[in-house]
């Protein structure tokens, strides 16, 4: 066992230590932790995408239904459905024992969370309390690092079941060298044979054409690098050959994190054309471990398959949906970088949609009411009406159905065009909306004059 394994074990023996020793403590605190309640604070820090949790003690004891309070408030959940569940568990803030167990809490969780105890002096108000401080960083350090070894130790034991890479079409040097490669890059669960109607009309001005398949819901910076990578050795063996990179969706960030970092930027791309790209992210993606597990289970090729499970996990465990949430650390850091000056980019957004906002309106309304009289629905109530209340994203002249208008802009982009199609118009047969409208844009864009 190594050591990352071994340190796991070491945090899942502290915990059920922890609620051996600590949880069992029946106080009868109820009323206190109600009045305590009231002055859970939850501190963000967005810029440094840490949150403190802070829990105020009652007669000297912490109760469990406040920290779980803190908790579910925290995550933005209505914390007040909880108020009368009747968690009677506590325990002293100040007893000799709680020092130790939180010193080894922290040796095992640090630096994803951390716990502390702040003591107030004679001269201060209020009572001591508990600190949980969480790192969204750290944490999605660690999230992601079990996901690499799980991946790893999966496709070790099945062999590889896909090639990823560039994949370049037959006889595409048989172009004129200084026609530049179209590469097609394709976004969150799809593929490049999925999105080949993208590539009908280059091909048909028989444009050397390719495309970049990846694990689809890797951490999209792992797709970058893939990409990055795959370009150097392109422009190693063709160093004279240009590449445009036309992608969809979740695509466009791909290619931007390779050509805006100059850490990773190959220098043979000189035009990025994004189809819908989720530039700022999009709210569905709150909901996206769920359309990959539907995308696993229903892909005929898995689904003839015993091994679909390896396969599902081999593309991913819903690590591109994390990155693809608004103010997500990877997002946050791609915008801060300036456009590539070499580049000509190009952006089409799409407006076509399945729900009016008036729709919208009356499904928050319904959901109120259904809060009104149900505590689980109160509950996740505030945080789903949070996410209803922001999701242009299918409002129909607000999005395409996945990616917001306002969330596909991109500042620095002047060849913006929006048309009316919806995300899926080109994975389909034939084709919906004014997708060869879309097309007809493409293809202006590759061939100028």
């Amino acid at each position: 066992m190594d050591c990352q394994a071994t340190r796991f074990s070491i945090r899942l023996v502290l915990v059920l230590v922890l609620a051996m020793v600590v949880g069992p403590s029946a106080m009868g605190l109820r009323s206190h932790a109600q009045e305590a309640s009231a002055t859970i604070r939850v501190v963000h820090d967005r810029e440094a995408f840490v949150t403190t949790i802070l829990v105020p003690a009652r007669d000297g004891q912490i109760s469990w239904s406040d920290i779980l309070r803190g908790v579910s408030r925290a995550r933005g959940f209505d914390d007040r459905a909880l108020e009368d569940l009747g968690t009677r568990g506590a325990f002293p803030i100040n007893s000799p024992f709680t020092r130790p167990i939180i010193a080894a809490m922290n040796a095992a969780f640090s630096p994803d969370i951390r716990f502390s105890i702040a003591e107030k002096d004679a001269t201060a108000e209020g009572p001591d309390e508990l600190q949980i401080r969480l790192d969204r960083k750290a944490l999605l350090a660690s999230h992601r690092e079990i996901s690499r070894r799980l991946r790893r130790s999966v496709t070790a034991r099945i062999g590889r079941a896909k090639s990823y890479g560039i994949h370049l079409d037959s006889g595409w040097q048989q172009a004129a060298p200084d026609r530049p490669l179209v590469l097609l890059v394709h976004g969150l669960q799809s593929s490049g044979s999925h999105m080949a109607n993208l590539l009908v009309s280059p091909r048909a001005a028989q444009l050397p054409c390719g495309v970049f398949d990846y694990p689809n819901d890797q951490p999209i910076m792992d797709s970058s690098l893939l990409l990055a990578r795959e370009l150097r050795e392109f422009a190693e063996h063709h160093p004279g050959r240009r590449v445009t990179l036309l992608t969809h969706s979740m695509g466009g960030l791909v290619a931007r994190a390779v050509v805006e970092n100059p850490d990773l930027d190959p220098g043979n791309v000189d035009q990025l054309i994004m189809i819908s790209p989720p530039s700022h992210g999009s709210v569905l993606a709150e909901f996206g471990f769920g359309l990959d597990l539907c995308e696993s289970v229903l892909s005929a090729d898995r689904r003839d398959r015993a091994r679909w499970a390896a396969a599902a996990i081999e593309d991913g465990l819903a690590d591109a949906q994390l990155d693809l949430q608004p103010g997500s650390p990877f997002l946050t850091t791609l915008n801060a970088r300036p456009r590539n000056p070499r580049i000509r980019y190009s952006l089409i957004l799409g407006d076509v949609a399945e729900l009016t906002a008036e729709e919208l309106v009356a499904a928050r309304r319904m959901l109120d009411r259904a809060g009104a009289s149900n505590r689980w629905v109160k509950f996740f109530g505030s945080r789903v009406d949070r996410w209803l209340a922001d999701l242009d994203e299918v409002v129909d002249g607000r999005g395409d159905g996945v990616v917001a208008l306002k969330r596909g802009r991109l500042d620095g982009v002047k060849d913006t065009v929006i048309r009316h199609f919806s995300h899926l118009s080109f994975n389909q047969s034939p084709m919906t909306g004014e997708a060869h409208l879309v097309l007809a844009d493409v293809m202006e864009r590759l061939l100028p004059d």
